[in-house]
């Protein structure tokens, strides 16, 4: 369980930065674009708390999933893992797009933007289960 929490906490990190960058840098002028369908940003920073519990939710159940198929095959075990977990993440992401009126760029954004940080979720996870059991 000691290595499932520490990993939890690693992986938790890295969807901060993730998030933050993707959202908060890379796709911040998409959004302005689309201003009128999303929350005022003292509303997002009121319910910034629920992202927090969300990623660390995510991070523990990567972790936990991760822990229960782990097989000290090195980073090509978190590549498997991620891709599949980025997949699931994109495919849910792009589910939205029916539902909100977001541009096509966007949808596409998030689907891909899903992939990569199951990948990056992926590698950190492999990385940390390396070095945990050393």
């Amino acid at each position: 369980m000691k290595k499932i929490l520490i990993s939890t906490a690693i992986v938790f990190v890295f969807l901060f930065v993730f998030d933050w960058l993707l959202h908060g840098f890379l796709m911040m002028e998409m959004y302005q674009e689309t201003a009128h369908i999303w929350r005022s940003k003292e509303a997002i920073v009121d319910l910034v708390w629920f992202t927090w519990v969300f990623q660390l939710a995510l991070a523990f159940f990567f972790s936990y999933l991760f822990d229960k198929g782990y097989e000290s095959k090195g980073l090509g075990e978190g590549v498997r893992f991620g891709f599949y977990m980025g997949i699931l993440i994109g495919i849910l992401d792009l589910r939205m797009y029916p539902y909100f009126p977001i541009t096509e760029e966007i949808a596409i954004y998030w689907f891909f933007g899903g992939i990569f940080k199951g990948l990056g979720t992926g590698l950190t996870l492999a990385f940390a289960f390396d070095k945990l059991e050393t």
